[in-house]
């Protein structure tokens, strides 16, 4: 467990933070968006709402540049989940905790046209969970009509971001004074690569500090990088 020291440590602990833009997937100023089958109707909506909110970015029936959403699949599940760890004056017949989970899954598949030329394949995906709280009576379950909602939504926007990116912020930790070359130096080292758009050395130097100090701390870090190196790319706007 950590003492309150170590959490006061932690919560002063500097951070450094930069925006970043990541590269659009194709290059567009105006586009057209269409549904080519009934059941994408709805994400070929969402997908005109998110994108029409996007600065430089112009929805035009007549674009040259059409986006046509296809493949659109959603999954509902409904589970009942129970929890049996009960205390001896909790035996009883129906006593179990028990709550109903609701999960949304969905993707489609946007073919992106320049006048009558296939230029790329988009893959949008999604997922909503919504569960009642846990009880020994019966409460109504959360409704799926909400969550196929919120997963239609979610899948527009993953398409979305990939036509018409928003900035990011990433934000990372760094170590006061760290002895040279441990593990704790290499971080830092490795956000400063990250910071100057150089991911490869950034990488290397995140691996050589979580083989020096094993931590779920440093796996996390490597993990969150290699996320970042695996996007397509990021322009860099601005560091503080």
């Amino acid at each position: 467990m950590i003492g309150p020291l170590a959490m006061m440590v932690l919560a002063c602990a500097p951070h450094v933070s930069w925006d970043v833009q990541p590269i659009a997937r194709v290059e567009v100023s105006a586009v057209a968006i269409a549904a080519s089958s009934r059941e994408c109707r709805a994400v070929a909506d969402a997908l005109t709402r998110h994108l029409s909110a996007r600065p430089g970015l112009v929805i035009d029936p007549g674009a040259p540049t059409r986006l046509v959403v296809e493949s659109c699949e959603q999954q509902i599940g409904v589970t009942v989940e129970v929890d049996d760890s009960l205390t001896q004056d909790d035996h009883l017949p129906g006593s179990d905790l028990r709550r109903t989970v609701v999960e949304g899954r969905g993707s489609t598949r946007v073919v992106v046209w320049q006048s009558s030329q296939e230029v790329a394949v988009l893959e949008g995906t999604g997922r909503r969970v919504e569960a009642s709280a846990w009880t020994r009576d019966s409460t109504p379950p959360p409704r799926p009509y909400p969550v196929r909602e919120a997963v239609t939504e979610l899948v527009a926007l993953d398409v979305a971001d990939q036509v018409a990116p928003l900035p990011e912020t990433l934000r990372r930790r760094l170590y006061r004074d760290p002895e040279p070359g441990t593990a704790r130096d290499l971080h830092n080292q490795a956000v400063a690569a990250e910071r100057q758009g150089e991911l490869a050395t950034a990488m290397e130097l995140a691996r050589e500090a979580y083989a020096a100090q094993p931590t779920a701390e440093a796996l996390a870090y490597l993990e969150a990088l290699e996320h970042h190196a695996a996007r397509i790319g990021y322009a860099e706007l601005a560091t503080e």
